[in-house]
C-alpha cells in the first residue's frame, strides 16, 4: 500500500479524455487519462533499454519492479491498459528479458506456471473465451522465449503449435494459410 501511494505522488494531475461520455462502458474501456500505467509498455521500455545496455536509466529500475509486482500478483489480466490480451504482458515480458532484461529473471516461474495453468484441454489459451488465435499466439511466445525449457513447456508448446495448425485456413485458389481473427 506505501508503495502505491508513492507512485501515485510522483503521477500528474489526471486528465480526462474529451470524449469520455461518448465511450462506452464496458470491461474493455480504455481510459485514456494522463496517468494510464500499461505493463506491456512498461515491458517494451525495459526491453529496449536492456538490449542498448541502459539499465542504469533513470526509471529502469522503478519499472522492472512494477513489472515484476504486476506479475507477482498475479494481475496481467487488466495491467495491459492498451494492449487487452492478458498474454501480451507475458509475451513481451519474455521478449523484454529475451534483450537482456534480466530484472525480469525473478518474475520467470510465476509467468511459467500461470500460462501453463490457463492452458485448455485442445491446445489453446483465452483471454474471457474472446480470442484463442490471438492469445494462444502470445502465450507460445512468451514460453518460446524462456531460456530453458522443461518437459512441461515443451509439451505445452506443442499442444499450442497442434492447436495453431488445426485451426488455419487453406485456400485452394492461393498457397497461403492464415487464421481468422
Amino acid at each position: 500500500r506505501q508503495r502505491q501511494m508513492c507512485i501515485r505522488d510522483r503521477l500528474g494531475p489526471e486528465g480526462i479524455f474529451p470524449g469520455h461520455l461518448m465511450l462506452p462502458r464496458v470491461p474493455e474501456y480504455i481510459p485514456f487519462g494522463t496517468n494510464d500505467i500499461d505493463c506491456v509498455v512498461n515491458t517494451n521500455v525495459i526491453g529496449a533499454l536492456a538490449l542498448y545496455s541502459e539499465e542504469n536509466a533513470k526509471g529502469y529500475k522503478n519499472a522492472c519492479d512494477f513489472v515484476n509486482s504486476k506479475i507477482r500478483k498475479n494481475q496481467h489480466k487488466r495491467c495491459g491498459v492498451y494492449y487487452p490480451n492478458e498474454f501480451n504482458f507475458y509475451y513481451t515480458a519474455m521478449r523484454a528479458h529475451a534483450s537482456g532484461a534480466i530484472c525480469i529473471e525473478e518474475s520467470l516461474p510465476k509467468i511459467i506456471e500461470v500460462t501453463l495453468e490457463n492452458q485448455n484441454k485442445d491446445g489453446s489459451w483465452d483471454t474471457a473465451n474472446k480470442d484463442h488465435i490471438q492469445s494462444t499466439a502470445y502465450a507460445l511466445g512468451a514460453l518460446m522465449k524462456l531460456p530453458r525449457k522443461s518437459a512441461a513447456v515443451n509439451k505445452s508448446i506443442d499442444k499450442g503449435v497442434e492447436y495453431l495448425l488445426s485451426v488455419k485456413i487453406d485456400e485452394a485458389k492461393n498457397p497461403y494459410s492464415y487464421w481468422d481473427g
